[in-house]
Formats: structure tokens, sequence, C-alpha cells
């Protein structure tokens, strides 16, 4: 049993190539460094299993959905575990890769799958904050966390479709990316510097607030971050679709 498990771990690391490991690096930086090292122990035993990538994202998928059920059940003292299985979704998001190299099957349903799981797992993890800072009671966000937990992940989810429409028509994403600092070196990605910055500040801030009884205050930054980003999302995509139907009046 246990050189199967050497086998299958060999094969895992061996389907994880260097070029694959070169743009996660560049990319991913938190996958490259947390992220995937966790998954790789974790794969076989999917392997041995019998999971299919696909079933691993669906299985992150129902992780992801019962974060706020996590946090309405336990209040505010559900924090660690709404930590913990926030960022056991992270490593499934690495393990479906995993198998999915290893196995060479990969398909158009399992990058659906994968962008459904992201979708689903930041409008759960707005709605598990909110109802833990409800949980918490203290101020008006407090008091009215559910509520607005629920608006943060509406809000979320309506840009999501609103930028995938966008794309399908007219074949261009809009989204913000910050710029390169001057002086950075080539290859330089700011895009993943956000995303650390971004996973640090929601799991680990979560951490740290749930820890010190702070839940409404991080609440509140979550919510003015998103709300900000959005409008400011919202600007450039409607720039972009006014220069969209300038140019199409032009044409005819």
């Amino acid at each position: 049993m246990i050189a199967a498990y050497r086998r299958l771990l060999a094969q895992v690391r061996a389907s994880y190539s260097p070029a694959k490991a070169e743009d996660e690096r560049r990319h991913e930086p938190l996958a490259f460094l947390v992220y995937r090292p966790l998954s790789f122990p974790i794969t076989p035993l999917f392997l041995a299993a019998g999971f299919s990538a696909d079933a691993v994202t669906v299985l992150s998928v129902i992780l992801a959905v019962s974060l706020p059920v996590l946090a309405l059940a336990g209040g505010a003292a559900a924090w660690p575990a709404v930590v913990a299985l926030a960022l056991a979704v992270q490593v499934l998001d690495c393990v479906d890769g995993n198998i999915a190299r290893t196995t060479g099957r990969t398909s158009a349903i399992g990058g659906m799958l994968d962008s459904l799981a992201t979708l689903c797992f930041w409008a759960a993890f707005f709605c598990a904050v909110g109802f833990l800072a409800h949980g918490e009671g203290a101020g008006w966000i407090g008091r009215h966390g559910r509520e607005l937990g629920l608006a943060l992940a509406l809000l979320f989810v309506t840009q999501r479709e609103v930028e995938d429409t966008h794309a399908q028509y007219l074949s261009e994403r809009v989204r913000f990316s910050p710029p390169a600092p001057a002086g950075a070196p080539p290859g330089f990605d700011p895009g993943g510097v956000a995303k650390v910055a971004e996973h640090v500040a929601a799991f680990g801030g979560l951490a740290l607030a749930g820890a010190t009884g702070r839940l409404g205050l991080f609440f509140a930054a979550v919510a003015a971050y998103q709300v900000g980003a959005t409008a400011w999302w919202a600007v450039r995509f409607a720039r972009r679709v006014y220069a969209q139907r300038a140019a199409s009046l032009d044409r005819s």
C-alpha cells in the first residue's frame, strides 16, 4: 500500500512540468509556494479512491457553499473552521489540476467547473464573513451582517455575470489589472502579487479578526474593498462598452 502511494506521488510530481511550475511561480505565486506543495501528498489519496479531476472540483464547490452554513450554525466562534475550510478549497483547486495532468484527462467541462468553483467560493466566502459578523453582533454591521453578506455575494456574482456576457458577445474580457511598477523585472506579473495580497488579506485577515473579536470591522473592510473594486470595474466596463458602440456605429 505504501509502495503504491509512493508510485502515485511520483507520477503526480512528474506531471507538474517545469513549464507549469514557472508559469505558476510568475502568475500564481501563492499556489506555487503553498497550495501546490500541500496538494501533492493529498492527490494520490484521491487517485487511489478513483476520483476524477471533475469530481474533485465538484467536491470543492460543495465545500465552498458549506462556508456560510458553517458560519450560520457556529456563529462568531466558527471562524477557525471557516478559515480552515476556505484554505482546503484552495488546496483542492490544485488537486484537481494534479489529477488532470497525471491521468491526461482534461476537458472544456473541467475548465467550466473550475470557473464555477471560483465563483461559488468567493460568493460563499462573502456570505460566511457576513454571517460571522452577525454572530458577533457588534454595531450596525454586526446586526445586519447576514443581509449585507448576501448583498455582497449578489454584487460579486452580478459583476462576474456581466463580465462573462460581455466576453461571450464581444470577445473581450474587461478586468482591471494593476500596472507593473517602474523598474519591475521582465516577466513581473502585478496580478500575481495582487492575488497573494487578496488571499493573505482574506484568510489571514479573517483569522486575525476572529482571534481579536473584530469580525464586524473585518467585514466592513471586505465590503468596502469589494464595493470599491466593483465600482472601479464598472467605470472601466462602461468605457469599453461605449468604445465598442462607437466603433460599431462608425462601421455602419
